[in-house]
C-alpha cells in the first residue's frame, strides 16, 4: 500500500508510466491479495509460499493495515486520473464513471471494460460543450502490443513518452476512445543470485500475478514442476471467485505416494503426467486451507 501511495504522489510531481505501473501492481497484487473476498480477515504479510499454515487474521494487535487497506479500497477512484486545467491524465483502468472539471467545464468520463481479465477498454468522453484538452493515456510497461482509436481513427502508440499517449483534440460528447492491451501470458525470471527461486518461472497476465494452489491442484504445488515448452492457455471462469481468468498447461508431479515416511533414498522419486491450473495470487487462502505457491518449478 505505500508502494501505491508513494507512485502516485511521485505521478503527480513528473508524469511517468514507471511510477504508475508499480501503483497499478501494487493495488492488483500486493494490497488486494491482503484482504479476503468476505472484507473483514487480513494478512499482515504477502508470503509467496506457503503448505496451508497461512490464513487470514479477523483482526491484529496493530490495527494500522486493517484500516489502511480499508482506506485504499475507499479513495480507489482518486488513483485513476489526473486532472489539470488543460489536461485529463488516464492512469489506470477499470470500469468506472467520473466527472473531471477541466478548462472550467464539467467533462463526463466512462469506462467500459472487464480489465484486468482482457486489454479492451472503450473509453467515452462527454464535455459540457466541445472542448479543446489533451488526453494522456497510460501505456502499461507490461503490455508490448497496443491499440488505440478514437472514433475510430488509429493513433500511433509508439508516439506515447514516459508512458503516456497524448491526444490533443477537439472533444465533444460522445467520443470514444478504443483502447486495446495485448494480453499474453508471460513467464517471468529471477536474478541468478536471488538462489531460493533458481530455477523458478512466475506467471504473470498484464498486471495481474499468479499461483498454483492445493484447492485447484488436490496436492501440494510444491510437488509440481513446468515445462519450459509449455503452452500456457488463460480463460474466464465466471464461478472462480466471483469471476477470474484461469491459467492451464501440461505439466508434471513429483509423486510422493511411494516413499512410506522416507527422508532420504537412492532412487530418484518417480513423476507424473498433471496440469497446472493457476489462479490470481490475490485470490488465494479465500478457500480450504491448502499449499499455495507463485514461484513454480520449471523443467
Amino acid at each position: 500500500m505505500a508502494l501505491a501511495f508513494w507512485g502516485h504522489r511521485m505521478a503527480q510531481i513528473e508524469l511517468d508510466s514507471r511510477f504508475t505501473d508499480h501503483v497499478e501492481l501494487a493495488i492488483f497484487n500486493g494490497a488486494l491479495s491482503g484482504i479476503a473476498r468476505d472484507g473483514e480477515h487480513y494478512f499482515y504479510e504477502n508470503v509467496l509460499e506457503s503448505h496451508g499454515q497461512h490464513r487470514r487474521w479477523k483482526w491484529h494487535y496493530c490495527p494500522c493495515c486493517p484500516t489502511n487497506i480499508a482506506r485504499l479500497i475507499a479513495s480507489l477512484g482518486s488513483y485513476f486520473y489526473t486532472i489539470k486545467s488543460d489536461e485529463l491524465a488516464v492512469h489506470l483502468y477499470g470500469a468506472n464513471t467520473a466527472e473531471a472539471e477541466i478548462g472550467g467545464q464539467i467533462v463526463r468520463i466512462s469506462q467500459e471494460t472487464s480489465y484486468p481479465w482482457d486489454g479492451d477498454i472503450a473509453l467515452t468522453l462527454a464535455p459540457a460543450a466541445p472542448m479543446p484538452f489533451t488526453l494522456r493515456l497510460r501505456m502499461p510497461g507490461w503490455c508490448n502490443k497496443a491499440s488505440v482509436t478514437v472514433n475510430g481513427e488509429g493513433i500511433d502508440t509508439a508516439a506515447a513518452e514516459k508512458g503516456y499517449l497524448a491526444i490533443a483534440r477537439q472533444w465533444a460528447a460522445g467520443d470514444v476512445v478504443r483502447i486495446g492491451f495485448d494480453m499474453p501470458v508471460e513467464r517471468l525470471y529471477a536474478h541468478p543470485l536471488a538462489s531460493e527461486d533458481a530455477g523458478r518461472v512466475a506467471l504473470k497476465r498484464g498486471p495481474v500475478v499468479y499461483c498454483a494452489e492445493e484447492a485447484d491442484l488436490g496436492f501440494a504445488p510444491q510437488l509440481l514442476a513446468l515445462p519450459a515448452d509449455a503452452e500456457i492457455a488463460a480463460a474466464f471462469d465466471p464461478g472462480l471467485l466471483g469471476g477470474a481468468v484461469r491459467l492451464s498447461a501440461l505439466a508434471t508431479k513429483t509423486s510422493d505416494a511411494d516413499w512410506a515416511g522416507q527422508l532420504y533414498r537412492r532412487e530418484q522419486p518417480k513423476t507424473e503426467a498433471t496440469s497446472l491450473n493457476a489462479i490470481p495470487y490475490h485470490l488465494w487462502a479465500n478457500r480450504q486451507a491448502g499449499g499455495m505457491l507463485v514461484w513454480l518449478r520449471e523443467k
